[in-house]
C-alpha cells in the first residue's frame, strides 16, 4: 500500500510538471522529486507544465490565474507529501483518496 501511495505521488508529480519519471529507475524519480522541492520551496511557478492551462483560456473565465496557480501549487504539495522517504511516515491510499477529494 505505501508503494501505490508513493507510485500515486510520483505520478501527480509527472502530470503537473509534465516531465517523465522511469519508474524502473529509483535515481530518476529521485531527482523529479528534488528539482519540485528545490522549487516548491522558491518558485514553484518554474516546474509546473507550461502546456497544462492555456494561458488566455476564454473559456474558463471563472478561474483566476491566482487560483489556477494556488491549484497547481496544493497538487504538487500532496504529490511531495505522497513520497517521503520512509514508508511507514506514508498516508493510506484510503486518506491519500480523501485528500484528493478535498
Amino acid at each position: 500500500m505505501a508503494g501505490d501511495v508513493y507510485s500515486y505521488g510520483i505520478t501527480l508529480l509527472e502530470l503537473f510538471t509534465g516531465k517523465s519519471s522511469n519508474h524502473e529507475n529509483s535515481t530518476a524519480d529521485l531527482r523529479l522529486k528534488k528539482w519540485v522541492q528545490r522549487a516548491f520551496a522558491t518558485n514553484v511557478d518554474q516546474v509546473l507544465d507550461p502546456g497544462l492551462v492555456p494561458i488566455n483560456c476564454s473559456d474558463v473565465q471563472s478561474i483566476t490565474s491566482e487560483s489556477q496557480s494556488d491549484c497547481s501549487i496544493a497538487v504538487l504539495g500532496v504529490g511531495l507529501a505522497y513520497i517521503v522517504d520512509l514508508s511507514d511516515r506514508r498516508i493510506s491510499m484510503r486518506d491519500a483518496r480523501g485528500q484528493s477529494h478535498s
